[in-house]
């Protein structure tokens, strides 16, 4: 088993490959792939959200992002959340 995680230049998963678009090789012999398979594993992730007076006029494109990514998640995956003004909490 090896796995794989493949990032665009930008650092943005790729979701779309296909068994045909990898090479594997040991040595210089290349080998069959026999078994391929995508995953999206569970994740530990912090958020940490800017609620300062700078933010005023920001905070519903920063709460759009929020339910953006959440809607999108897996539902194994971990968070935890620090809210940022004078000082964390």
């Amino acid at each position: 088993m090896l796995p794989v995680i493949v990032t665009d230049p930008m650092n943005h998963p790729v979701l779309s490959l296909q068994s045909g678009d990898f090479a594997l090789y040991e040595g210089t012999s290349r080998q069959q792939i026999r078994y391929f398979s995508v995953e999206d594993a569970p994740l530990s992730i912090g958020l940490v959200s800017d609620c300062s007076a700078s933010m005023k006029h920001k905070i519903q494109y920063e709460s759009h992002a929020l339910q953006e990514f959440f809607a999108n998640a897996n539902p194994k995956d971990e968070y935890f959340a620090v809210a940022v003004s004078d000082s964390p909490r």
